[in-house]
């Protein structure tokens, strides 16, 4: 099996379980903080909507530094519409997958903010981490547990059936 293929299994996987988490966030109580400094739960959800569209960043890009970047988070109305930014990540990534050629794993790629370099890694390694990230492991999927913990039993019921 390519590793192609052994990745793009692992991120259908991850995806499907993502998918159900987003699909139950609660828009009317999207506000939500469990402290002033933490996102709301809606721009998490957004942001954990975002990493299926990594995988352009990691293949197609030698490096993603911050500085350059001009992102601006994306805003929604409904889960319908947070929904369709996921599924078009997730059909645009898988796309890219196919498509990339086996020696471009082995190129080194690097996170970086300006001349503070984050790491760099060879792109098999970083590639990884994006299925991963949409996980149950991740730090983000870790703060939606965080917020969902009380009041919102939404969550656990998603991961408990």
């Amino acid at each position: 099996m390519s590793l192609n293929s052994t990745l793009l299994a692992e991120f259908q996987q991850e995806a499907a379980t993502t998918r159900k988490l987003l699909a139950l966030v609660p828009f009317e109580q999207g506000e939500y903080k469990p402290h002033e400094k933490s996102m709301s739960l809606i721009r998490l959800a957004t942001h954990v909507a975002e990493i299926a569209g990594w995988w352009k960043e990691c293949l197609k890009n030698d490096e993603l530094d911050f500085a350059k970047g001009d992102f601006t988070p994306k805003v929604f109305n409904s889960t319908a519409e947070l929904l369709a930014l996921f599924d078009d990540y997730v059909a645009k990534s898988t796309i890219i997958l196919n498509e990339t050629p086996e020696s471009e794993f082995e190129k080194n790629w690097t996170m970086r903010q300006g001349e503070m370099i984050f790491f760099t890694l060879p792109k098999a390694q970083v590639v990884r981490m994006v299925p991963e990230s949409l996980g149950t492991s991740s730090c983000a999927i870790g703060c939606l547990f965080t917020y969902a913990q009380y009041p919102y039993s939404w969550f656990l019921w998603t991961f408990g059936r």
